[in-house]
């Protein structure tokens, strides 16, 4: 009886590790480049936990910033940021997880790549800023979603990976490339 629940068990764990290799769903990092020649990891929480963002007596601070936010923007921008800030996992973004900046020789410009936990809220996020004009509305083009920054930064998401490409003088150039990226 315990051979029999014990190959059981056996062939169960077999089949786990086989249907989770096979899965369709991509990892995020799989968007870096293999000619990546800088690469750099930033680990969010800790930087706030180490720098006492969270702790009391910052909390005057950021009653600043909020003050300073809803003077310098509309009300449905506002009330998205006011979200975000209160509960960074409002923006969609899972900044609980690793954030990478990185520079390729295909992609020479810094590149900021996070994990998207929630498309929808990504949308939402870039839809307050596209309000304030410091976007345009997200476009959806196939499997994932672009804007372009005032600065002419481009940002390029789907239901897993954001990708930010800073500054860039060639919009369309760097699309493509990212499309290129995000089918990997």
């Amino acid at each position: 009886m315990k051979r029999n629940v014990s190959c059981c068990l056996s062939v169960l764990i077999g089949l786990i590790i086989v249907l989770t290799g096979c899965s369709d769903k991509k990892e995020y990092t799989n968007a870096v480049p293999a000619d990546t020649q800088v690469l750099a990891r930033f680990d969010l929480v800790a930087i706030a936990q180490k720098s006492g963002l969270n702790d009391k007596e910052n909390q005057a601070t950021k009653g600043k910033l909020m003050d300073a936010l809803k003077e310098g923007m509309g009300a449905a921008a506002y009330k998205q940021m006011e979200k975000i800030i209160a509960d960074p996992a409002e923006s969609g973004l899972a900044l609980n997880q690793p954030v990478y900046l990185f520079s390729s020789r295909g992609l020479p410009y810094p590149t900021l790549l996070i994990k998207v936990d929630n498309e929808e809220k990504v949308t939402a996020t870039l839809e307050a800023m596209a309000s304030e004009q410091l976007c345009k509305k997200p476009v959806e083009e196939g499997d994932y979603y672009f804007t372009t920054m005032t600065d002419g930064s481009v940002c390029m998401y789907n239901e897993g990976t954001f990708m930010l490409v800073s500054g860039t003088a060639n919009a369309a150039s760097i699309i493509k490339f990212v499309k290129y990226l995000f089918s990997e």
